[in-house]
């Protein structure tokens, strides 16, 4: 991790800043580090970097198919684990 030297200040409800409490707590994170990743991942992502992502997941060769068919194979196999 780089070498931080800049400092932001934020103020937010209580409450607000509980639920970032839990959902840190529940990723093994400080408040601070949740943030930054937050940060990062919706605002210093570039198109290029979205592009790369994309990129490596079409190169997967994951199936293509129509939603509604996985759809209704999703519904079949819980279906199956409730009978």
């Amino acid at each position: 991790m780089s070498t931080k030297s800049k400092r932001a200040q934020i103020l937010m409800s209580p409450d607000e800043y509980r639920k970032l409490e839990k959902i840190a707590r529940a990723r093994d994170l400080s408040v601070a580090e949740l943030i930054r990743s937050a940060l990062q991942e919706r605002y210093l992502v570039t198109d290029s970097d979205r592009a790369q992502s994309l990129q490596r997941i079409f190169s997967l060769g994951l199936p293509d198919e129509d939603w509604s068919d996985l759809e209704e194979d999703v519904a079949a196999a819980h279906s199956d684990d409730i009978h």
